[in-house]
């Protein structure tokens, strides 16, 4: 888990940007997907959970990665948890909404790795002066960084979430943005380039939460198809999303707006290359 299901939005003043952008909480304050995970070189399984929840002026976010952030902005706290295997992820970032024309706005992150309940890797840190200002811990040692974030920038940590704000996924999605890594090895921390990609037309996906609907059972829910991509020195492959075009609508009031139906990463195995599936099983949404 490096780049794909980790990623997430960041520090973007750039006001087109920012115009294809919408608040995914207007109406409610709290959403909860859960995902299957396989991989297809073997049978190991695992569980992804994302959690949104929205935050007003003046709050306090509690547990966040190794930190407590006091009198926030308004904004979204985007957080997840990867149980695979003997591995278990924990990521976080938080965005504040500035305004009608400033929405994701970054202002810190945290990713915590351990292995059988132990901490192997962490990363704590604020976006301040456009730069990102990090601590990172490899095992027991802790040592500051900073990478630029300057431009428009997003976070690595829950970024396929971030993108379900996106108003352009109709006329076809297009961004390209920066994203500061900060890697266990310091040779692969840096600021990649990415670019995120997608046809106005749709295509149907099944996956465990269609086959409880009706009206998705037989053939599946229409998607966008959204690719993921970076020319950087650090090796990776693309990843794909796969968005529901219409809203999930909960009671028939509120709905949940692009929704993460699936997700695709590949990733090696020494020369081989394989791919990790990510599909929707439950999704929850809750006004408060």
């Amino acid at each position: 888990m490096t780049l794909a299901i980790g990623l997430g939005l960041t520090a973007c003043n750039n006001a087109t940007a920012q115009g294809q952008l919408a608040n995914i909480l207007g109406d409610h304050y709290h959403e909860t997907f859960v995902y299957d995970v396989t991989n297809s070189h073997d049978d190991e399984t695992g569980v992804y959970t994302v959690k949104l929840d929205f935050f007003p002026k003046g709050s306090t976010v509690t547990n966040f990665g190794a930190a407590t952030l006091s009198d926030v902005d308004k904004g979204i706290l985007v957080s997840g948890e990867l149980v695979h295997g003997k591995y278990t992820y924990k990521s976080g970032c938080y965005y504040r909404i500035t305004g009608g024309t400033n929405l994701m706005v970054p202002y810190a992150s945290y990713r915590i790795q351990t292995e059988n309940g132990v901490q192997t890797f962490a990363v704590q840190g604020k976006y301040e002066g456009g730069a990102f200002k990090y601590d990172k811990t490899v095992g027991e040692e802790t040592k500051k960084g900073e990478l630029g974030a300057s431009g428009l920038v997003f976070d690595n940590n829950q970024i396929q979430q971030v993108l379900r704000s996106a108003t352009t996924f109709s006329s076809g999605l297009s961004m390209s943005f920066s994203t500061p890594i900060v890697a266990v090895k310091d040779e692969n921390t840096a600021v990649a380039k990415l670019t995120a990609s997608g046809r106005s037309a749709t295509e149907k996906v099944k996956v465990p939460y269609t086959e409880g609907i009706d009206e998705f059972k037989e053939d599946g829910i229409p998607c966008y198809r959204v690719s993921l991509s970076r020319t950087t020195a650090i090796s990776s492959i693309g990843q794909t999303y796969f968005y529901a075009a219409n809203d999930l609508t909960y009671e028939t009031t509120w709905g949940m707006k692009h929704v993460l139906i699936k997700a695709i990463e590949p990733y090696k195995i020494g020369a081989e290359s394989f791919e990790r599936y990510y599909s929707l099983r439950s999704a929850v949404i809750r006004q408060n």
